[in-house]
């Protein structure tokens, strides 16, 4: 042998090549490569049955409920006046004031009436439910000929906390006055 083929190297590689040209007889083979793998399929979307129409949701049948009875009434006297408050008036100035209450109802007007000896007014504040006031330019003199007097309250018809009155009596000598102050 030649001296090129004395390399340890050069005869390896010869050995390989002759090698390989043996064991395939002729044939060319290709170096194993992996198929590659088939893609992995994914499953089709199951068939969506077409939805079913809606059960209809009724309401349920209107419950017949009574109405919230109404607040009882106040007692009207002396054809549809009310009695609102009344006090004992003593033979000086006075001021007094006469709780409502918005429990007693609304009211358009009212009246005050004396009985007994007689008194000046000298001035009246209504006090509404709303705590809004109403004070009316009043100055009256209540005697036998003018025992009362009707005010018309502001407004539609109001409920009423309070009322207070400012008056004095007018002669010594004659006994008490009593004030009553009616509603409508």
């Amino acid at each position: 042998m030649s001296s090129q083929f004395r390399s340890p190297h050069v005869c390896v590689a010869v050995a390989f090549i002759l090698a390989a040209g043996l064991t395939g007889c002729g044939k060319e083979e290709k170096p194993a490569v992996p198929a590659p793998k088939p893609p992995k399929a994914t499953p089709a979307p199951a068939p969506v049955a077409p939805a079913a129409p809606k059960a209809e949701i009724k309401a349920p049948p209107p419950v017949a409920v009574a109405p919230a009875p109404a607040p009882a009434k106040p007692v009207a006297h002396n054809g549809n006046w009310m009695l609102l408050g009344q006090q004992t008036a003593d033979f000086r100035r006075d001021h007094d004031r006469f709780p409502v209450g918005v429990e007693k109802g609304r009211f358009r007007e009212i009246q005050i009436r004396v009985s007994g000896a007689p008194i000046y007014l000298e001035s009246i504040a209504v006090t509404f439910g709303n705590k809004e006031q109403f004070k009316p330019n009043v100055r009256h003199q209540f005697n036998e000929k003018s025992a009362n007097h009707t005010i018309d309250l502001p407004g539609n018809s109001r409920l009423i906390r309070h009322i207070d009155l400012v008056y004095s009596t007018a002669a010594r000598g004659k006994g008490k006055s009593t004030v009553r102050i009616y509603g409508r």
